[in-house]
């Protein structure tokens, strides 16, 4: 049992910039500085703390690590203003590593080592999970896809989504910290030799079978030559005529080099196409006419879109060669402050934040496009970074995933290697072969273990060709979703159940009256 108690609040920011720092540790195992063992201790501290100090410095503590790690992780959101910066930051911190720390706490006091053991790698990966889903919405921190070059061990992400990764590395860091925890020291050594050995047992096992499923795994299905467009295109110009030409020239002679190479179906970027495509013969005409010119190749391109309504969408267009539009994707997770902002009347000077002048509306649900032999999945930008989006278009067919995105507006910045390792983690989630086309970069063709088989560098005109198979057969994780989020949500329910009733049974009884 641990002491309670409550102790001073801490004074001032050198109290609090302790934890802050050890939360920007965290950072340091995602691109670019791509550290990725520290992952596997960082959180130790956090975790100790939380069963350490009285309840509220675990608040304080749990709310300057997180926001030290969000803060650090994502650095250039601060490009479109400081102040978005310190709100994601805070709102991050507030709901997802206060609310950790809160349960972790409520319901692990009461709990020996090995209970804690179970407790906080389940609880961390609920936690993540909540953090994805569309009402909070930025998943951008999980800690699996620091992993993503951990190729052997991501594998199971086949099976679990990638919140296998994540209960590892919480894993991992609820050993350390209950190497510490225990006041009884004898007890200690042996739990933690126990635990240390079993947590070792199981990542060199996971590693040795993700090493060999990477070796055996060869899936069936038709050939296709693809090819991504990373046109290069400055987006801070005025789209004006001269910008209107210079897309269409470039991405046409791109394009035709690509076919050249042997590309029968072609990804161009999200927002390439300059102008609102069904409501524009002359746009259809002039993708129709590239598709024909080159060979008779598909062209998946992203651009704007406008309904009946006037209501703008960010959508991506399915276009063949002598058969015009062949379907229409509208982006269905938009993202908030750069595609839409809640209140937007109520929010002056709004233009200093580098945000849309209008709201763009989201797609009605998210679907697959086919030429009728064919079935690709479109996941527009931000959508990568949310597992459900990517496994919902490989379970209704999808046989290759597509992204495409604009990762112009965070220049040199970590911003775009850190979006792209969350698609190579949606291509092993779903054994899906992977293009992602960026404007400006990184573009890439991820095969569905994981391996980058193309790579354009940033701020590059590039053409990538490739051989991809078109996968129909579906991965345990693509066919059952996040069940292995919902045996941790039962295994934590579980162990506070026990810690509450030991809280209970801990307290001392009234003195009986007669």
């Amino acid at each position: 049992m641990l002491r309670r108690g409550y102790l001073q609040l801490p004074e001032g920011i050198t109290a609090i910039a302790p934890y802050a720092v050890s939360g920007a540790l965290l950072a340091i195992a995602f691109p670019r500085a791509n550290q990725s063992a520290i992952a596997w201790s960082v959180l130790a501290p956090f975790f100790y703390c939380i069963y350490r100090l009285p309840w509220n410095q675990v608040v304080i503590m749990s709310f300057a690590f997180g926001a030290g790690f969000v803060a650090a992780l994502v650095w250039w959101v601060g490009l479109f203003g400081a102040l978005l910066l310190i709100l994601l930051a805070t709102l991050v911190s507030l709901i997802f590593f206060v609310g950790f720390a809160a349960l972790a706490r409520a319901l692990g006091s009461e709990l020996g080592p090995w209970g804690r053991l179970l407790l906080l790698p389940s609880l961390w990966v609920f936690v993540e999970w909540l953090s994805s889903l569309w009402i909070t919405g930025f998943p951008w921190w999980s800690i699996g896809t620091s992993q993503y070059r951990a190729l052997p061990l991501l594998q199971i992400s086949s099976v679990t989504g990638v919140w296998g990764v994540s209960f590892l590395l919480a894993l991992s860091n609820a050993v350390i910290a209950n190497a510490v925890v225990s006041s009884n020291r004898r007890i200690r050594r042996r739990v933690v030799v126990q635990q240390v050995a079993l947590v070792a047992a199981v990542t060199a096992g996971l590693w040795a079978w993700g090493a060999r499923a990477m070796d055996v795994y060869h899936p069936g299905g038709r050939s296709l030559r693809a090819g991504v467009i990373q046109g290069n295109i400055p987006q801070n110009v005025p789209h004006d005529r001269d910008y209107v030409e210079q897309v269409w020239r470039t991405y046409g002679d791109l394009t035709a080099q690509a076919a050249d190479q042997g590309a029968e179906f072609i990804l161009w970027p999200e927002g390439t196409i300059p102008g609102r495509v069904t409501r524009n013969p002359v746009l259809l005409g002039k993708l129709e006419t590239i598709a024909g010119n080159s060979g008779d190749v598909r062209l998946l391109a992203g651009g704007r879109d406008e309904g009946e309504m006037g209501e703008v969408y960010n959508c991506a267009f399915l276009v063949g060669a002598n058969r015009g539009l062949l379907g229409r994707y509208a982006k269905v997770h938009l993202v908030p402050f750069a595609e839409f902002v809640v209140l937007r009347n109520y929010l002056p000077n709004l233009t200093r934040y580098r945000v849309l002048p209008y709201d763009v509306s989201p797609g009605q649900e998210v679907n697959t496009l086919s030429d009728g032999a064919d079935s690709f999945g479109a996941v527009i930008c931000f959508e990568s970074i949310f597992p459900q989006i990517s496994r919902q278009l490989a379970s209704r067919g999808a046989q290759l995933l597509c992204v495409l995105t604009n990762d112009a507006y965070y220049d040199r910045t970590a911003a775009a290697e850190q979006h792209l390792s969350k698609a190579v983690c949606r291509a092993v989630e779903n054994r899906r072969f992977l293009l992602r086309g960026a404007s400006t970069g990184i573009s890439c063709i991820v095969d569905p273990c994981g391996r980058i088989i193309a790579r354009a560098p940033l701020r590059e005109e590039k053409v990538l060709t490739a051989s991809v198979t078109l996968i129909a057969e579906k991965s345990f994780y693509t066919q059952h979703g996040d069940w292995f989020v919902y045996v941790c949500m039962a295994a934590a329910a579980m162990l506070g159940a026990i810690s509450l009733r030991g809280a209970r049974a801990s307290r001392p009884r009234p003195a009986s009256r007669r």
